[in-house]
């Protein structure tokens, strides 16, 4: 018989509980039984891990029996509700929602700050927020040789940290901006597509910060145990989608698969009237090469912005006619004259990658899924 842990994963149909099996198979983590929970709409549905089709089954009270390590990602409101039942099953719960982690008697555990704090469990192990982890874990080892007295983090979050539900969002949004089409944000509390705005969480009246830049201080405060610490943070959401998840269902649509069917900005549809405009050579930074655009010849004569796209001259705050010459622009393009400045569109480009760091979210994601299984590591050898 196996001496390998039976590990639950709740909340595997989400972008968190996916990356939660691509990282165990990743790193070589020994299961002697996966077991898959999510909601009653998925039981029945598959995932796959290490070769094998695993049936999700139904969240409930008593699936938690013969489990050694319960991975939780499905909200606070759930693991509120059952990581309680679970560790009276018997099992060790590693928490990666909010819900336990200002519990005075739950360890927040960053494994590469204060790993030994797993031992203080009774039950449960709560896992930082995903930008927490990835500012704190650089700046541990400078307040360890000199005490950091404040600090100053922005943050500039994709649709992955949101759940595959925003990141289904800001792609059809896209699409339907794209397609001159309206559409009503469901998921976000604004429009998401060609935009960004204060984090989507409740803002506090009292401090002004939103609930989850209020996250990131209380729990820098609490894992590097030093409550004077000044912490300065903001959070923003920003239209890209970060990451993809790669396990889903495999009798439900993939949801990555309609994320890459999102239409390249060079394959905007144009309208029957349309014609070859070429470009001019630009002394613009961002557009150094001359290239030919399709569109349309109404909106050639009238301005080359696209449309629901306002593009103004930062310096004198006049229209200016020659920005956002090609579909795939950067919506910050503008050719440079004397009397112009660069361009500030009220929208946010897509393809900011460097500037934005569409490339670290995926990190911090993944931050998150490494440090709950590293932490889930740390029970097992403990229990050993």
């Amino acid at each position: 018989m196996s001496n390998d842990p039976v590990v639950a994963i709740v909340g595997v149909t989400g972008a968190v509980g996916a990356e939660f099996i691509a990282t165990m198979d990743k790193r070589g983590f020994r299961v002697g039984k996966l077991k898959a929970l999510a909601s009653a709409r998925s039981a029945g549905k598959t995932v796959s891990f290490r070769g094998e089709d695993v049936v999700i089954e139904e969240l409930t009270e008593r699936a938690f029996e013969g489990v050694d390590i319960a991975l939780f990602s499905a909200g606070g409101s759930i693991s509120k509700k059952y990581a309680p039942i679970a560790v009276k099953a018997g099992a060790v719960v590693v928490d990666n929602s909010s819900a336990f982690r200002m519990d005075p008697n739950v360890p927040l555990v960053i494994p590469e700050i204060n790993a030994n704090r797993i031992r203080d469990h009774m039950g449960i192990i709560a896992n930082p927020n995903c930008a927490a982890i990835t500012a704190l874990v650089p700046l541990w080892p400078i307040h360890q040789t000199n005490r950091i007295k404040r600090v100053i983090i922005s943050t500039y979050q994709a649709a992955s940290g949101a759940g595959a539900a925003a990141m289904e969002e800001l792609v059809e949004s896209t699409r339907a901006n794209l397609n001159g089409q309206v559409y009503t944000p469901k998921v976000m509390p604004h429009p998401y597509a060609f935009n960004l705005f204060n984090h989507n969480t409740a803002i506090a009246p009292d401090t002004g910060y939103n609930d989850e830049e209020t996250k990131v201080i209380n729990e820098t405060r609490k894992i590097f145990e030093d409550d004077k610490i000044a912490i300065g943070v903001t959070c923003v959401r920003v239209p890209v989608c970060g990451l993809i998840a790669r396990p889903s269902p495999s009798n439900a649509r993939s949801r990555s698969a309609r994320i890459r069917s999102v239409p390249s900005w060079r394959e905007r549809p144009a309208s029957r009237s349309s014609t070859t405009v070429p470009r001019t050579t630009s002394r613009c930074r961002s557009t150094p090469r001359a290239r030919t655009t399709s569109w349309s010849a109404a909106s050639a004569r009238t301005s080359a912005t696209p449309p629901g796209i306002r593009s103004r001259c930062s310096w004198r705050r006049t229209s200016c006619s020659r920005a956002l010459r090609s579909t795939r622009c950067r919506l910050q393009s503008c050719c440079r004259t004397r009397n112009q400045a660069h361009a500030e569109p009220t929208g946010l480009r897509l393809d900011g990658r460097k500037r934005l760091g569409q490339r670290r979210e995926p990190q911090s994601l993944e931050r998150a899924a490494n440090d709950t299984t590293r932490t889930a590591a740390t029970v097992i050898r403990e229990a050993r």
